[in-house]
């Protein structure tokens, strides 16, 4: 069955409630910037097929946690305690079966990483990039 295609303004409408709608947390949801990307998105390339095949694609992809044990480049996992789309115990399995990786859980971050953390998330990517210079240094 084909998905509904929504209008613009109820695209954007939608992107404003579901970050107001989350429980209260210690970050502005920053509604006015989620509606401005969420018009962006929308008049870049409105494909509401896109998101039905994304999960559908998640579902049938086979476990990959053991493949992770493979990975020996720098890693950072920056994940939200509350994000409602994958438990944060799934990041710790990431981290665990990475060596050496650098796991971050954000308390009060849900599936989006809000404005305030992004000095953060930045901070630990010049970190991990850093860390793979200096591994391949002569």
């Amino acid at each position: 069955m084909a998905p509904r295609r929504f209008t613009r303004d109820e695209v954007i409408a939608f992107a404003a409630a579901t970050v107001s709608s989350a429980p209260p947390r210690r970050y502005d949801p920053q509604e006015d910037w989620h509606r401005a990307k969420a018009a962006l998105a929308y008049d870049r390339g409105y494909a509401p097929d896109g998101y039905a095949r994304q999960w559908s694609a998640l579902l049938r992809a086979p476990e990959r946690l053991e493949d992770l044990r493979s990975v020996t480049v720098p890693t950072l996992i920056f994940h939200g305690r509350e994000d409602e789309v994958l438990h944060w115990c799934s990041a710790v399995d990431m981290a665990e079966a990475i060596a050496g990786s650098e796991l971050q859980i954000q308390p009060d971050m849900g599936h989006l990483i809000p404005h305030e953390l992004w000095p953060d998330l930045v901070a630990a990517i010049s970190r991990t990039v850093q860390r793979r210079e200096e591994s391949v240094a002569p």
